[in-house]
């Protein structure tokens, strides 16, 4: 793919960097940014105590407008405020929209959801199971098709692996056949590591020649089943999912700082990621030579998409207005709402609620994260991502640090935030 159409896939990159003297300078934007004093502090602390280079946050409820708070900056050695404009990668985050790409598919009868994969990937016509995965690639016949539902759910069987888990020897397969997108930069130059495939195509190829982890529909995995739905767009729409996602969803939204790669004129705006070490914060992907700021080698749908909190908020926004978003109609409302229920198959349970088009369904609870139907999702550079419908609470955190276990800052920023939407 050429430079020039993936900078196209961003749209028109605009908006003014920020500078700023105070290391936790704020940006703040609508009636309510005083309404949020605990997720300000929250900001503060991790800023100041050099945990992190900095944040932004981007949040609403009962259909105030967006405030958008702020700490920090875009790297350690940058002058430039990290705020709501900011480029960050949003690796799982990205998991939704790829969901949502594929629930206008079935909108428009071209995608079924309880349709058989194989109709889309012939090459998946003979799956086969590990019988223990956690021993060996040993398989018998699977037992039951997989369909467009198990992709988006991740009851698919297939499976994952990432530098914190996936030690069985099926996992350890994706990683020495190089079955691991959303795996960048360094990462990829670890021991045990194969070449990475070079596309969705060439991935699933790969995936053919390996067992999966449990039958369809049988039981919830973490997996790369969202990103082999990027091939399945692909195949249906015509179109590469980077272009299919900027026409259908960034660009209606204005979302025009989102897309797969970062062009060299919205550069100024990328954050530095982090790995968290015991001697503080060590660049993993720094801003200046970024693997964004070129052509994905393969268009990761679970985890390749680079967007700001002011983008991500206005996704969030159109989900709560069911699927329209300033006088346009993104997607229609029975395909948002259904986007956002649970999709699990009858015998499948997930923890703390149910799982949707790429995003956790809450069954309820005081927790922010939890009320009864809101969705969520997180990212592994730190992000986080979480949208109350019944509230009408659209709320984006940004941040950029490796692993995301390193700092317990999901849980404190969930906790912030239900204590400030509890009494704003």
């Amino acid at each position: 793919m050429s430079q020039k159409m993936c900078r196209r896939h961003f749209g028109a990159l605009t908006g003014l960097m920020r500078l700023g003297a105070s290391h936790a300078a704020f940006s703040q934007i609508g009636s309510t940014a005083s309404s949020w004093p605990r997720l300000r502090q929250l900001l503060v602390e991790y800023v100041d105590g050099k945990k992190l280079a900095g944040a932004a946050i981007a949040v609403a409820q009962s259909g105030s407008a967006l405030a958008y708070l702020q700490a920090g900056r875009l790297s350690l050695q940058s002058d430039t405020a990290f705020d709501e404009n900011s480029i960050c990668r949003i690796y799982s985050m990205t998991k939704p929209v790829t969901g949502l790409a594929a629930m206008l598919l079935i909108e428009k009868g071209k995608l079924r959801l309880d349709q058989s994969v194989t109709d889309i990937l012939p090459e998946w016509r003979s799956l086969q199971v590990a019988i223990d995965p956690g021993k060996g690639l040993e398989a018998r016949p699977a037992k039951q098709r997989m369909t467009i539902r198990h992709l988006l759910t991740h009851t698919s069987g297939l499976a994952y692996w990432t530098p914190n888990q996936g030690t069985d020897a099926l996992s350890v397969a994706y990683r020495s056949r190089g079955i691991t997108p959303g795996n960048y930069g360094t990462g990829l130059k670890r021991p045990g590591y194969g070449p990475q495939a070079t596309g969705l195509e060439d991935m699933v190829k790969r995936l053919a020649e390996l067992p999966l982890a449990a039958d369809p529909g049988s039981v919830w995995r973490y997996s790369v089943s969202l990103d082999v739905m990027g091939l399945i767009i692909e195949r249906v729409s015509g179109k590469p999912l980077d272009v299919f996602a900027r026409d259908h969803l960034f660009e209606p939204l204005k979302m025009s700082s989102t897309g797969f790669q970062v062009p060299r004129a919205a550069s100024g705006r990328l954050t530095t990621n982090y790995t968290v070490t015991s001697g503080g914060l060590e660049p993993l992907d720094p801003r200046e030579t970024s693997v964004f700021l070129k052509p994905p080698g393969l268009l990761a749908g679970g985890a390749g998409v680079v967007t700001t909190a002011r983008d991500f908020a206005r996704l969030g926004a159109m989900l709560i207005a069911d699927g329209a978003l300033d006088g346009v109609r993104v997607i229609a409302a029975q395909s948002a709402r259904m986007a956002r229920s649970n999709l699990l198959p009858p015998a499948v349970r997930y923890e703390g609620g149910g799982y949707g088009a790429g995003m956790r369904v809450a069954a309820g609870g005081r927790n922010a994260q939890d009320a009864a139907g809101a969705v969520s999702w997180n990212g592994a550079a730190g992000t986080m991502w979480l949208v109350d419908p019944a509230r009408r609470l659209n709320f984006v955190f940004m941040s950029q640090f490796m692993p995301p276990t390193a700092y317990p800052i999901w849980g404190e920023a969930s906790a912030a935030l239900t204590m400030d939407r509890d009494s704003g």
